[in-house]
């Protein structure tokens, strides 16, 4: 799916993206398409996930693409916030793609395969703010966190940039800018192994 240049609104919870589909912008041009939250009525949030992943063949890709402003997470229930992307099986990639000023989880994996190639998480709150991983292999690749910090859950101060649950992850050529007040910066479970590298 090729998307024209300029912003998108997105609207609705649970838009299940099959398998096998890449959306990037018109002829190819990164940084000229953006895809913001909207609300479908006043008083809406998000109580369920933007987007979800089950695919069990081939990946799910991204390119060039930024996630503006998805804040609809932030709803009467503190303890309540969903993720943009929700991954339950198979492989979701992100390539040269941008968040920006979201508000909690970026990406949550419950499980399948994470990909991303130069791509930047800036001005994200959440625990953690850019990925929740819980999946089988996970690959960071000259991808840059900048300008994240923690937010207040249930009347607590809690925040990380990645919480890294299980699985594999291969973290190269990345990097920290300017992040905090954080609890912690990265999050590593006991059945997780990170293996970063410059």
């Amino acid at each position: 799916i090729e998307l024209s240049l300029g912003r998108h609104k997105i609207v609705g919870r649970d838009h299940q993206l099959p398998s096998g589909i890449t959306i990037q912008p018109e002829m190819g041009l990164s940084g000229g398409v953006y895809l913001e939250e909207s609300a479908a009525l006043l008083g809406d949030w998000r109580d369920h996930p933007v987007f979800v992943v089950d695919g069990r063949c081939l990946p799910v890709v991204f390119r060039g693409i930024t996630f503006k402003d998805f804040n609809l997470s932030c709803g009467p229930y503190q303890g309540v916030g969903n993720p943009i992307f929700e991954v339950n099986g198979g492989t979701l990639e992100f390539r040269q793609c941008h968040f920006v000023n979201h508000f909690k989880t970026a990406v949550w994996f419950e499980g399948g395969i994470g990909r991303f190639y130069d791509c930047e998480f800036e001005g994200g709150r959440g625990a953690a703010s850019a990925i929740h991983f819980a999946g089988s292999e996970l690959t960071l690749e000259n991808c840059v966190f900048r300008d994240n910090a923690w937010l207040q859950d249930c009347g607590e101060l809690v925040g990380s940039v990645l919480r890294l649950m299980s699985g594999t992850i291969a973290m190269n050529d990345s990097r920290f800018i300017d992040n905090g007040p954080l609890i912690h910066l990265v999050t590593i479970e006991p059945e997780a192994v990170l293996d970063a590298c410059t």
